[in-house]
């Protein structure tokens, strides 16, 4: 026996938006599933999920949905990377542009040639991926900061 969802994605993001918590963590079986809800496939940090799913453009929003077995996750981007790759690299994932930064100018340091740069901001890159990823896991057991 099926159930109905009870939740829509607009209503968790005017949750989110309105709430004490960052991030909401969704039962499947209550909420419909993010492409009914007019979500597409994206990418996300590598944190275990399934899925992850976004707003297309026009809509834009920056509801991030991660689908894992029996549930979502869901919290709010500042900036949503299918519509402003940049501006989410540095509003939502600076750990990962600052360390490919930097990772580029240590392996020029070290290298001295362009070879050397690429592969310090791959590792650079990848080091600030994994900072990011770990943040954002424990984002869904902690409230908000409110500035």
């Amino acid at each position: 026996m099926y159930r109905t969802a009870t939740l829509t994605w607009r209503q968790v993001a005017q949750h989110l938006a309105e709430g004490e918590r960052a991030c909401l963590k969704v039962p499947k079986r209550q909420v419909e599933h993010p492409q009914a809800g007019g979500m597409k496939s994206s990418m996300g940090l590598p944190v275990g999920q399934i899925a992850d799913w976004r707003f297309p453009h026009p809509i834009c929003h920056g509801l991030h949905v991660r689908e894992y077995e029996s549930y979502y996750t869901a919290h709010i981007d500042r900036a949503n990377p299918n519509c402003d790759p940049v501006g989410h690299m540095n509003l939502d994932a600076p750990a990962v542009g600052g360390g490919a930064a930097l990772g580029a100018l240590v392996g020029l340091a070290l290298g001295e040639s362009a070879g050397a740069m690429f592969v310090g901001a791959l590792i650079g890159g990848a080091l600030g991926a994994a900072v990011s990823a770990t943040a954002e896991r424990e984002s869904c057991a902690t409230k908000k900061q409110r500035t």
